[in-house]
């Protein structure tokens, strides 16, 4: 029988790192596809083409007019970068939008920031 005690004993610990390695890992893998890729880019409102945030709407049906796929392959896309934590989707009456998820982002630009080497002293 195993008690509420043991239970918490087999728990993992806290770890001590300061980056979720395995959620970075799933983040960069879901971007690892160029067109992926142009979508995620789209959806933060940099364009390719540099187009402006305002010419490129961040509805699904949006995002994929200007791909030469079908709406079904942008949506399968999009659900990857949900899936992966990149972006957020929402309805407004029958049409889907997306947008860049800032907490995701602000993980990314913390682990591509360099950490400053710590100074050893004699």
């Amino acid at each position: 029988m195993t008690t509420a005690r043991h239970s918490a004993a087999r728990e993992p610990a806290p770890q001590a790192e300061p980056m979720p390695l395995e959620a970075m890992a799933r983040l960069f893998k879901a971007l690892g596809d160029p067109t992926r890729l142009a979508i995620f880019q789209m959806v933060r409102g940099c364009c390719p083409d540099g187009c402006s945030h305002e010419e490129a709407s961040n509805s699904i049906s949006g995002i994929a007019s200007r791909f030469d796929v079908s709406l079904s392959t942008v949506s399968h896309h999009m659900k990857e970068l949900r899936n992966a934590g990149l972006i957020t989707c929402y309805r407004r009456g029958q049409t889907s939008y997306c947008e860049p998820d800032a907490a995701a982002l602000r993980l990314v630009e913390r682990f591509l920031t360099p950490v400053a080497p710590t100074e050893t002293h004699p």
